[in-house]
């Protein structure tokens, strides 16, 4: 594995989402917006925006909202030996009217993107979804574009991007691999 970025380079990129994220939201009552984060590290990404937002005197009270699209994915029957397991540790039941603020760690073909949001209507029909990614990779199979970019990457295709937060991996940083 090829670091990218460590924790004061990871620490930059999340500090101008964060600006980027404020923007967005500007005007907007705070209990009408939700952060949805992808299963896993779109979920972290979220709490740690959420944070920088609460330093801001930005409150989003709900809590972030964990979404598993692994059942919403259109390679699911190329998945062998996977089974998701179902909890619902969402308090978040119903998003009708809400401004939904989703969130994932890297972008490349829109693929997850096009599952989560298949997947957020089926929890109601937001007033808006709003889409945030740390990293674009800028190769899209699917026609979704993020309103919020962390950075674009360039980073050769027959590479992995893999963002390691602190709370999974015990210590912030990017690196990229090959496909295993």
């Amino acid at each position: 594995m090829t670091p990218l970025f460590d924790a004061d380079g990871l620490a930059i990129v999340l500090q101008r989402v964060g600006v980027n994220v404020v923007d967005l939201l500007r005007g907007q009552r705070p209990d009408d917006i939700v952060f949805v984060g992808i299963l896993t590290n779109g979920v972290f990404f979220a709490k740690r925006i959420q944070h920088k937002l609460k330093q801001q005197s930005m409150l989003i009270d709900s809590p972030v909202m964990e979404l598993d699209v692994s059942l919403y994915r259109d390679d699911l029957s190329k998945q062998k030996d996977y089974m998701s397991v179902f909890t619902n540790a969402n308090t978040v039941n119903n998003l009708d009217g809400k401004h939904v603020v989703l969130f994932d760690d890297v972008l490349s073909t829109a693929r997850t993107a096009r599952a989560a949001l298949n997947a957020i209507f089926d929890y109601g029909r937001p007033k808006k979804v709003s889409f945030v990614v740390l990293f674009d990779r800028k190769n899209r199979q699917v026609p979704i574009e993020p309103n919020v970019v962390g950075q674009v990457l360039d980073v050769d295709l027959n590479l992995r991007v893999n963002v390691g937060f602190f709370e999974v991996k015990g210590e912030d940083v990017v690196k990229v691999a090959a496909f295993s």
